[in-house]
Formats: structure tokens, C-alpha cells, sequence
């Protein structure tokens, strides 16, 4: 990366850190950022490339969140581009290269109207095809899960990349909670 495109980097920092929760919606900031550097005449990159950068060097994550200012999120999770603190880009970057590539393929995915899903065979195809020869995909705690759909009449796992409300301790509560009245249904109906 040459001065410019790390000046670049500076400015999407600047930006992140200027926010009260150090993230923007992707969209916002890929609009901002591109002002900011249309108007800095040494600048010689554009926005998407400089946000790539900062992601594959793990100094932003590319995370699901709700966006309460815009209307075109109402009830679905967008992408939002956050700052990392120190703790957080060191364990990713000490992730094996299997995890970080799995990161990579779901930030870049939609299934569907879907966000950050992956059927899970196209996961393991996609990482196979970049050299990765898994039977199972690597599991990452609090940031990647799995789920199972029926799809066309057949019963198909997919992992995703966790939203940031899955990841609240009210959120885990509340499952908690449901798991505790569904056991006590089916020990109910067992009697």
C-alpha cells in the first residue's frame, strides 16, 4: 500500500472513530469516504478498495447490524464497517488461515435476501477451491454459527456470520428462557 492509500486508511479510521459507536453502515461509509477522498486531491484510490484493505488487514471487521436511521433496513440486519480495538484484530489475526478465509467468504455473501449466510456445502467448496480441504467448516466462537432449512424439500445446513444483537447477553438470555419453557413442555407432555 503506498502513502496515499494508507493516508486513505487514516481517513476511514478518522471517520469510524468520529462515530459514537465506532461503526457506519457500509453504505454510509463507502458515500463518506468517497467524498472525503474526492476532495483530497493526492488521493488516488477509491473507497471500496480502501475498505477491502483495512478488512483483509484486520483493522476494520465488516459486521450485521441493525441501522435505526435508515429506512430501508427496518426489521433486517445491513452490513456495518467497525473499528477493532487492539484485542479484538489480534485474534483474528491469529486465526488459522482456514478460519480467516471462512470470515472472508461469509462478509462477502448473500443467500436469498440473506446477509452473511452460506449453504454450508458451497462454504466448503469455496474454501476448498482456495486450498482448504475440510471435511467440516472451522468453527469460530461469538463471530460464526450454523443453522438447518429445509430447501427444495431437503434438509440443508448453513453457517452465518452472527449478528451483533445475537450477540448480547439480553439476546442469550432470551434463549436461555425459551429453551427452559420447551423442556418443561416436553416433560409435561411425557408425563
Amino acid at each position: 500500500m503506498n502513502t496515499t492509500e494508507s493516508e486513505a486508511v487514516a481517513i476511514l479510521i478518522e471517520l469510524l472513530e468520529n462515530t459514537k459507536t465506532k461503526q457506519m453502515s457500509k453504505r454510509d461509509l463507502v458515500n463518506r469516504l468517497h467524498k472525503t477522498l474526492q476532495d483530497n486531491p493526492g488521493a488516488n484510490t477509491d473507497a471500496s478498495t480502501v475498505i477491502e484493505y483495512a478488512l483483509d488487514n484486520w483493522i476494520v471487521d465488516k459486521i450485521l447490524d441493525y441501522d435505526d436511521s435508515s429506512e430501508d433496513s427496518i426489521g433486517k440486519p445491513v452490513w456495518f464497517i467497525r473499528i477493532l480495538n487492539e484485542k479484538e484484530a489480534e485474534i483474528l489475526r491469529n486465526l488459522p488461515d482456514k478460519a480467516k478465509c471462512l470470515l472472508k467468504i461469509l462478509r462477502k455473501s448473500k443467500t436469498d435476501g440473506t446477509l452473511g449466510v452460506v449453504r454450508t456445502r458451497d462454504v466448503l467448496k469455496a474454501l476448498h477451491e482456495r486450498g482448504h480441504d475440510l471435511e467440516l467448516v472451522p468453527y469460530i466462537p461469538d463471530r460464526v454459527d450454523d443453522f438447518f432449512k429445509t430447501v427444495d424439500g431437503e434438509f440443508t445446513q448453513f453457517h452465518y456470520l452472527i449478528p451483533e444483537d445475537e450477540k448480547s447477553e439480553e439476546y442469550k438470555k432470551g434463549l436461555r428462557e425459551l429453551d427452559e419453557k420447551t423442556r418443561r413442555k416436553l416433560d409435561r407432555r411425557e408425563r
